[in-house]
């Protein structure tokens, strides 16, 4: 009687093939070699972290919490809840906090997996990143965004476009129009999921508050004087809103002059908490990919707070990951 095999892996892993892993090897030494020629030092952190370091920074939107892999480290007397680390940013910023240099700066790279149990896809997703930590911030935005471009064009990324967007800026414009923490945030992902324009006009808010919105979304909202226009509009509505404006004026200004083209957005990325300032959404085609349509390969943003948050000073900090999982199976799919 012949025995019936079942399916040996966990649901959501997945083996990687030899035809994968030369490609992965291949991005990610280029990724490395550009990194550490902007100044990046490669780092690993630990897969398992304490649970408490998510949650007491309040770093991560309840749905991200629900979503990660958690279970008691016992041994055989008492035990700690550990998680199977579900964001690289923050397992970095402890690190940074711990293992920070004398004049306060760490600016490092990393290659790794982060974990999410998730219905579909992958729950183990492998990821190349870099965080700036305690720079300069009007030099550190562009320069971010500069590093993430000379890298994807080294791996073979065209026709490169970035979404811009503030994350406080958003914020504020929900609270202003009386959404709560929680529905900011499922707006939030609604308009990253969607068409923003028409989940703006639909929404409960304000007529002042859509028009505010609608302004970003604006398909002319690609040169620095849309930003200054909007920036005139929106702080009269919303007070609150003009140093974010003016956050997003000085870096459409700086990318404007470096011809590195833009598009303002509410939203570029999903709404994680710890998110403070400007977020950013880099998308491309990939040279010998059947599929021409763009792909986001890099997400980042600004997260002032977050050191903070874990006992390490106030400091300026930003970074960026790609998705280096989904680009080798793209690549690999197409050889």
């Amino acid at each position: 009687m012949s025995r019936i095999v079942t399916d040996l892996r966990s649901p959501g892993m997945r083996d990687r093939d030899a035809m994968f892993m030369r490609r992965f090897r291949e991005v990610e030494r280029v990724f490395l070699t550009v990194t550490s020629q902007a100044g990046f030092d490669e780092i690993r952190t630990p897969t398992l972290e304490p649970l408490h370091l998510f949650t007491s920074a309040n770093a991560l939107t309840p749905q991200a919490l629900e979503e990660a892999y958690s279970f008691i480290d016992w041994d055989g007397w008492s035990g700690e809840r550990v998680v199977m680390r579900p964001d690289v940013t923050i397992s970095v910023a402890r690190w940074y906090v711990e293992n920070r240099d004398a004049d306060g700066s760490g600016r490092v790279a990393y290659v790794q997996p982060a974990f999410r149990f998730t219905d579909r896809g992958d729950r183990e997703r492998w990821q190349c990143g870099v965080e700036g930590i305690g720079s300069d911030q009007s030099v550190s935005d562009v320069s971010m965004i500069r590093t993430a471009i000379e890298f994807l064009e080294h791996v073979g990324v065209e026709k490169i476009s970035i979404v811009l967007a503030h994350s406080k800026l958003l914020r504020s414009l929900l609270e202003a129009g009386g959404f709560s923490a929680g529905e900011i945030i499922d707006f939030h992902e609604s308009l990253v999921d969607g068409a923003a324009e028409q989940i703006i006009n639909t929404s409960r808010l304000p007529a002042e508050i859509q028009n505010c919105l609608n302004l970003l979304v604006h398909p002319e909202a690609t040169s620095v004087d849309f930003a200054r226009n909007a920036h005139s509009v929106i702080s009269s509505v919303v007070e609150e809103t003009n140093s974010s404006m003016e956050e997003l004026i000085a870096i459409t200004s700086a990318l404007e002059e470096l011809g590195i083209p833009f598009q303002l957005q509410p939203a570029a990325v999903r709404p994680y908490e710890y998110y403070s300032g400007i977020t950013f959404n880099i998308s491309g085609e990939t040279i010998g990919v059947t599929d021409k349509s763009m792909s986001s390969w890099i997400l980042g943003g600004r997260y002032d707070s977050l050191i903070e948050s874990l006992g390490g000073g106030s400091v300026p900090a930003i970074g960026w990951a790609f998705d280096i999982d989904t680009f080798c199976q793209q690549v690999t799919g197409s050889d």
